[in-house]
């Protein structure tokens, strides 16, 4: 204290040291003024309000959102009357139940007047009792996101109706041959249920050596990553019955290219093989009776040729035996005679069996 007398009079002078004071309100404001620029520089709408759904402040991505320059527009108003144009909360408001659990709330909802999907978190902040004081409300857009799901459940949707009503039955199994999925096919093509069928396919085969072969084509696919030709594999259905499977497959990858399993349809084809073994039993029979019909053919062509020169031999044997008085040559043209009617009785057999009319042989 530093006192100095002028006419008598004492002033008395006092200094005090503000600087860490000084320091700390530069501080508060830096603070703020922090706050405020990652308040504005969020990218999505964001808005503060109290309790009674009041909207306090606002960032520039929500004036942005609503077609506003202004936040006095919409301060002081209701939250649900800014972003749902409504007189109450919505239902599902996650503000509501923030104030009743205290906790950050998320939820996805419509906000009508942005017109979209949004996923809106709320954050409460407290006061030094514990009470909600104030609420971040935060809001991200996920209108694309939605339609991108829409849009991948149709498919999936259309992709599981193809699968669950198509004639074929779809699997997957691992590398060690286990069924993790089998189409709803499966009951009825093998009588066993897609939960009956989580199981080691290579146990359902018979003992066809075919079978050896499906298995070698499998392993195969497995080991080199590459899709092989469609094979058959004839398995036992659950009644102790066997199918002939046609089974259409290709390696099943992960994202680093690694083999996982294998994919692929199976298709009945016992029907379809009994008919190809039928067809292939009457073409061989058809076959049969075209050769047999080409060896008539040509029996009955040569009996008819060997029948006219039976018939002038007859002929001039009986011409001759008329004319001979000598008994020791008509005996020879008796001979003649006798041989030359056995030919044309097998010359008839082989007419008979060219299907061509017998010619009854006469001089």
């Amino acid at each position: 204290v530093i006192g100095e007398t002028l006419k008598k009079k004492r002033i008395v002078v006092m200094y005090e040291d503000i600087s860490k004071r000084k320091m700390a309100e530069e501080q508060i404001v830096q603070s703020r003024r922090e706050w405020e620029e990652i308040f504005q520089a969020i990218g999505h709408p964001t808005i503060i309000m109290d309790a009674e759904h009041n909207i306090l402040s606002v960032n520039r991505a929500t004036l942005r959102a609503l077609g506003i320059y202004y936040e006095d527009a919409i301060k002081g108003k209701k939250c649900y009357e800014v972003f749902h144009a409504a007189g109450a909360p919505p239902a599902g408001c996650p503000v509501e139940t923030l104030l009743k659990s205290g906790f950050v709330e998320t939820v996805e909802m419509e906000m009508e007047t942005l017109a979209g999907d949004f996923l809106v978190s709320c954050t409460p902040m407290l006061d030094d009792r514990g009470n909600v004081q104030k609420i971040i409300h935060i809001a991200t857009e996920i209108t694309e996101r939605k339609r991108a799901e829409a849009a991948l459940k149709e498919s999936e949707q259309k992709l599981r109706n193809i699968v669950e009503h198509s004639d074929e039955m779809f699997y997957i199994h691992d590398t060690k041959h286990i069924l993790n999925y089998v189409s709803p096919q499966s009951l009825y093509m093998l009588g066993y249920t897609p939960d009956e069928m989580v199981i080691e396919w290579t146990n359902l085969v018979t003992e066809n050596p075919i079978n050896d072969t499906g298995i070698e084509i499998t392993e195969k696919a497995l080991r080199t990553g590459k899709k092989q030709s469609p094979y058959l594999l004839e398995v036992f259905k659950k009644d102790g019955n066997r199918v002939l499977l046609e089974i259409d497959e290709s390696p099943l990858k992960d994202d680093e290219g690694k083999v996982i399993g294998m994919i692929g349809a199976a298709r009945d084809v016992t029907e379809l093989k009994h008919a190809q073994e039928a067809t292939t039993k009457l073409q061989i029979q058809l076959l049969h009776a075209q050769k047999l019909e080409a060896v008539g053919q040509l029996a009955g062509g040569i009996a008819h040729d060997f029948n006219n020169i039976l018939t002038a031999i007859i002929t001039y044997g009986h011409f001759l035996k008329m004319k001979i008085n000598d008994d020791h040559l008509r005996n020879y043209a008796e001979h003649i005679l006798t041989l030359s009617e056995k030919a044309a009785n097998l010359t008839s057999s082989l007419l008979a069996f060219s299907r061509k009319q017998i010619i009854n042989l006469k001089p």
